[in-house]
């Protein structure tokens, strides 16, 4: 880095020349500067550091000394990577505009490279304008940092216009084009991202990543004629790849061109450079199957039969799963007759499938071939004759071909081969019922409670009470409640001991017929502490809600929540219940005891009520000045929600403000600025943090801040003003109450007058004086006679005799005493040939009196003199003669004068 320093240096002396630093310089800095450079060159940094400071506290009154004293001081910071007050040197030698214009160009140069460093974007691109607005042929570099620059501050239109300009087409650049191609991708213009990823196809072919991008990005951007076209190119050029062949394929399968994409594997597998080719028949049987597959589901049926039928003639030995296939391709177009007669080749003797007998079946019974579907039921049944849905398949296709009895006999089969089964002879009952046979329905049903198979008579007194709930089914099934009440009723007179079911199902008819009360009577009695019954307690709780019983909604919701933990709904309630009352405690208690069940933890639901009532919780702790407490329930909100919204940290913000946490107050005020859109309450409590611990700095930066979003709020200016005052930095108070007065923000007495003695006190009396004038005219500042003498002052410090004294004259009718007509005299008195004027408000301060009287007596006898009046002079001499601080000049004038 020193060697780059020193190089810089030449380089500086050679753009100046040597004889023209020389002449250019004044002699002292020449030498000094040259002594610097000697240091540096011998590693004496610190006597060069040294001798740079002192430069910089005693800048000499040439501009170009200045500029070359700060130019050498940046350079030096810059080698000792104290970035950020090399830039301030550099920024002050440019802003001297008397650097040579190469090192000016360089040094625009460096301030936007260091500006970049610091991740200070708009600095970076208000440096690299200036540069490209200096220079005639700007190099491409300084564009390809511009849209860098804009690129990182995401102004990515700006950032095309920038690296369009840093495009070498001798020279590609990989890097510019990748930029280009992001910004492209953020705006979302896809002609220019497909165009960007063209050229780097063009120049960089080799790289089959942006192949696959711009194939990805036509896809992505519905042109999958493109994207199609894409792959092609990219199975020719690298056809061993075989991930782009299924690509390729794949892509023609979404398009649902299946056609296309068969015609790709065949290719694929027909291809040169793809290897593995034993057993090459295998494969295509496997292609022929799949192919049919594809033709299947792309419903191109007579296609898939073609490839089956291929498969079948190829293939030795078929096996039944091609027929099944087959047959199934026959039973989609409808053509049940070939189905049926594929399908019987698709029957294993030794293992018949199960699944070619079910579409066989289908088949002959599409094709209205009712015989055959029997037989093939009957088939069926002589197979699986355990299985009793094929019994009752039979019996219904039984049914259907209006052969009744035989449907009948089928089930009075089943019932002799399963009589302890019950649901059979409800079965038989149902197609008896169904001829409105309901006698003969009940009477099955009574014979199959005295039926021989069921042998305990404890099974027949449950039979016939399982037939009074069929019946009672039948009717709430029909919806006929108090018909299944009164079956129920009967139960309960035919049982001694009647279970729990039977009050469960009473319940229920009760609660459906909406006789609620009757409904919890009986739910109540059917409620098994030991086994609970989940539907109980579900007809309990709306029971009780439809009744508009809170406590025992709440106790049921309770008991629920403690016996089955595992289902949110219930802990949803509960809380909701809660918080309906405003028991915000209690309903977050039950949510963070539901979060905590096995399973729950991360239940969205249950989540986001547990947030919602954290966040109230917090909110109202917030508004109750409960500080303490709102920040454990913000603090627990945040720990369970990685993703909260600003407005969370913004409540924690304000409960550690108004809890006088200040650290912690401004830590999580800038969370919520740098996560959201900036709000005006957000920084002004950030401020008022930062001015609580009385960090100035960042109270400051805050305000600057607040300043450039909302400008148009006088009072913070105002308040930067007195934070500058308080800062005791009065050069930045003053810019800033420039700034004020501009925007008309100083419309306060107080406040224009500190801008007025700020002014005074920069040494810039004559500006005080106008924006005193301004104040009388716009009514900020009263014309009182102090304001005057006030105004008259600062004309006096600024040499402007005349205006002084037209600023004193109000001043001096208004008072009662004579100081302010005898600072007129005064004036008028060095303004020469003004002796009238003198002696006329000598005499004024005379007859008024004040603290100098013999002053104005002085005056008057030497104008009265200098007008050659001697003789009125003397009685004005005699008189001063008698005040002690005038007594001796006056009486040196009587003695000159020879009185």
């Amino acid at each position: 880095m020193k060697r780059l320093f020193l190089c810089l240096i030449a380089i500086l002396t050679m753009i100046w020349g040597t004889e023209a630093v020389a002449n250019s310089l004044s002699l002292k800095t020449y030498k000094r500067l040259q002594k610097i450079e000697e240091w540096i060159a011998n590693d004496q940094l610190s006597e060069a550091e040294t001798t740079l400071k002192e430069m910089l506290a005693d800048l000499p009154q040439r501009k170009e000394d200045q500029a070359y004293i700060l130019y050498t001081a940046g350079m030096f910071s810059l080698q000792q990577s104290d970035y950020p007050t090399a830039q301030k040197h550099l920024l002050a030698s440019y802003q001297l505009k008397t650097l040579p214009e190469k090192t000016s160009h360089y040094v625009l140069q460096t301030l936007a490279g260091l500006s970049m460093q610091e991740e200070r974007y708009s600095e970076a691109v208000d440096y690299y304008q200036s540069y490209i607005q200096q220079v005639e042929t700007p190099e491409t570099s300084i564009y390809l940092g511009l849209g860098t620059a804009y690129y990182y501050q995401k102004a990515y239109t700006e950032t095309v216009e920038a690296l369009d300009k840093a495009l070498d087409p001798k020279k590609p650049n990989e890097s510019v084009y990748l930029m280009r191609y992001s910004a492209f991708y953020e705006l979302q213009q896809s002609d220019q991202i497909f165009a960007t990823l063209k050229i780097l196809i063009q120049h960089w072919p080799e790289k089959q990543n942006y192949w696959s991008q711009l194939a990805s990005f036509y896809y992505e951007a519905d042109q999958p004629d493109q994207a199609i076209l894409t792959l092609k190119e990219m199975v020719q050029r690298w056809p061993e790849k075989q991930t782009f062949w299924v690509q390729l394929s794949s892509l023609y399968n979404e398009q649902e061109d299946y056609r296309s994409s068969l015609k790709v594997l065949r290719q694929a597998l027909a291809h040169k450079a793809l290897k593995e080719r034993d057993r090459l028949e295998p494969r295509i049987l496997r292609i022929l199957r799949t192919l049919a597959g594809l033709s299947m589901h792309d419903e191109r049926y007579q296609e898939a039969i073609d490839y089956y039928q291929d498969y079948i003639k190829r293939a030795k030995t078929p096996p039944f799963e091609i027929y099944f296939e087959l047959g199934s391709a026959y039973y989609t177009i409808d053509d049940h007759s070939k189905a049926a007669a594929t399908l019987e080749k698709a029957i294993d003797p030794a293992a018949p499938n199960e699944s070619a007998f079910l579409m066989l079946f289908s088949s002959y019974y599409e094709s209205n071939q009712s015989e055959s579907a029997i037989n093939t039921l009957k088939r069926m049944v002589q197979h699986w004759p355990e299985k009793p849905n094929y019994w009752h398949q039979l019996a219904s296709v039984y049914y259907e071909a209006n052969q009744v009895e035989r449907a009948i006999a089928t089930l009075e089969t089943m019932v002799e081969k399963w009589p302890d089964n019950p649901n059979y002879w409800l079965q038989l009952a149902s197609f008896q019922s169904e001829r409105q046979d309901y006698v003969s329905a009940l009477n099955t049903l009574q014979t199959a409670i005295a039926h021989e198979a069921i042998v305990e008579k404890s099974l027949l007194e449950e039979s016939r009470l399982q037939v009074l709930q069929t019946l009672a089914g039948i009717n709430m099934q029909a919806e006929d409640y108090a018909e299944a009440i009164n079956y129920y009723q009967m139960i309960l007179t035919y049982h001694s001991e009647p279970d729990l079911d039977l009050y469960f199902n009473l319940g229920t008819a009760y609660y459906y017929q909406q006789s609620y009360s009757q409904a919890v009577t009986y739910l109540e009695k059917a409620n098994d502490p030991a086994e609970p019954n989940e539907s109980l307690y579900l007809l309990l709780l709306a029971s009780h809600i439809e009744l508009k019983q809170w406590e025992p909604v709440v106790t049921t919701l309770e008991t629920m929540v403690q016996r089955w933990p595992q289902e949110p709904e219930y802990w949803l309630q509960l809380s909701g219940l809660y918080s309906e009352q405003a028991d915000f405690l209690t309903a977050l208690e039950v949510l963070e005891n539901a979060v905590s069940q096995k399973g729950l933890s991360q239940h969205e639901e249950l989540v986001q009520n547990l947030l919602d009532v954290l966040l109230t919780l917090a909110d109202l702790s917030l508004k109750e000045e409960r500080y303490a407490a709102a920040i454990g329930y913000y603090q627990s909100y945040l720990k369970r929600n990685q993703k909260p919204d600003a407005q969370v940290y913004l409540g924690l913000g304000m409960a550690y403000y108004y809890q006088q946490d200040y650290p912690k107050a401004t830590q999580t005020l800038n969370q919520v600025i740098e996560s959201s859109e900036p709000e005006e309450a957000t920084y002004m409590m950030l401020f008022s943090a930062y001015y609580e611990v009385k960090d100035w700095d960042r109270a400051i930066a805050t305000l600057d801040t607040i300043i450039r979003y909302w400008p148009d709020n006088p009072d913070y200016w105002l308040q930067m003003i007195a934070l500058y005052n308080e800062k005791a930095d009065y050069p930045k108070a003053l810019e800033m109450m420039q700034a004020a007065w501009t925007r008309n923000y100083l419309n306060q007495e107080e406040d224009v007058l500190q801008y007025i003695y700020t002014l005074q006190e920069e040494q810039l009396p004559y500006k005080a004086a106008l924006v005193l004038e301004q104040g009388f005219e716009q009514s900020f500042v009263p014309k009182t006679s102090e304001n005057y003498e006030l105004l008259s002052q600062l004309y006096q410090d600024a040499k402007e005799t005349g205006r002084a004294i037209e600023a004193l004259k109000p001043a001096a009718t208004t008072s009662t005493n004579g100081n302010n007509d005898l600072l007129l005299a005064q004036l008028y008195f060095d303004l020469e040939n003004a002796h009238e004027q003198v002696i006329l408000h000598a005499k004024r301060a005379t007859e008024k009196g004040g603290e100098h009287t013999g002053n104005a007596y002085l005056l008057l006898a030497i104008a009265y003199s200098e007008l050659g009046q001697n003789a009125e002079a003397k009685p004005y001499f005699e008189q001063a003669a008698r005040y002690p601080e005038v007594q001796e000049m006056s009486l040196q004038w009587l003695e000159s004068l020879q009185f």
